[in-house]
């Protein structure tokens, strides 16, 4: 019986215990990836930070272009009537529009340089966020690692500090329950079995008086209880009996119908059928006489 409560509670415990294993391992694993989802989250809005930068880049770039475009429009279109008006002619003219073709040239391709300068600076910074976005999830993964090895020794140690509460408690209990065998050893026949076969104090027959007295006792009891219940149910008839009697003196008085009313709750030819007949037919007589 020990063995089998015992059994009951190591059960009981090892299944506490592993439910409680699996909530540490599930919340490690959710605050794993609560942290590479946030480190992922903030890589990427670095990103889209620097996306939206080349955006900016492009779009700025491409405006100085087009100014620079439409301002060698209109200096081309100038150029003739400004150089008409200087006196410049021949050679001297075309060379002219030849030194603003160039400048513009360089003015465009200075503009390009730079667009290209900053894109690749951003990319540089592109390249850096996700890489330092791919160590961090690294750094987490193995502190995640380091964590676990630490939870796992830790519930290690747990198990063995519980399986050797328990077996304490266990053993506290079975020496209990030996010591209070001479308190109640006579409950139990095996003990009187054992005796049997290994009895060097002789007690054997103590024990069955002590059993016999026991069992007398517990008889005398049972007989005293049944006989307050006999008792007690013979009081219960007693009293509906009594109870019935009154009822059934108050019918003759009444009216024939009403005394043919209780009649029909009872089963003819009954012995209380037959009584309240008795009443019928007396009350009619009563009742012809009066009329």
């Amino acid at each position: 019986m020990q063995n089998q409560r015992q059994n009951t509670s190591s059960i009981s415990h090892n299944n506490d215990f592993l439910e409680f294993e699996r909530n540490m391992r599930n919340q490690m694993d959710n605050t794993l990836n609560s942290a590479l989802t946030q480190n992922q989250s903030a890589t990427q809005q670095r990103v889209q930070g620097y996306e939206a930068q080349t955006r900016n880049v492009n779009q700025t770039a491409d405006e100085r272009a087009r100014q620079a475009y439409v301002q060698r429009l209109r200096s081309t279109n100038n150029m003739p009537r400004l150089l008409q008006a200087q006196g410049i002619t021949g050679g001297a003219a075309e060379s002219t529009v030849a030194r603003m073709s160039n400048n513009f040239d360089n003015i465009q391709f200075g503009i390009m340089q730079n667009r290209d300068n900053e894109l690749f600076e951003i990319q540089n910074r592109v390249n850096a966020a996700n890489a330092a976005g791919a160590q961090n999830a690294a750094n987490i993964r193995n502190q995640h690692s380091m964590q676990q090895l630490d939870l796992e020794r830790d519930l290690k140690n747990m198990r063995v500090q519980a399986a050797d509460r328990q077996q304490a408690e266990w053993e506290r209990r079975r020496q209990q329950q030996i010591s209070m065998i001479p308190q109640h050893y006579n409950d139990f026949q095996a003990f009187i079995n054992q005796l049997e076969g290994n009895d060097p104090y002789n007690i054997r027959g103590e024990v069955i008086m002590a059993r016999n007295a026991k069992m007398a006792g517990q008889n005398k009891r049972d007989a005293a209880e049944a006989e307050r219940a006999r008792q007690a149910e013979a009081q219960r008839v007693a009293q509906e009996a009594e109870a019935f009697e009154r009822y059934l003196s108050r019918i003759p008085n009444l009216p024939s119908q009403h005394i043919w009313n209780h009649m029909m709750h009872y089963e003819p030819h009954s012995e209380v059928y037959n009584r309240l007949w008795g009443y019928f037919l007396a009350a009619q007589n009563r009742e012809r006489q009066a009329r």
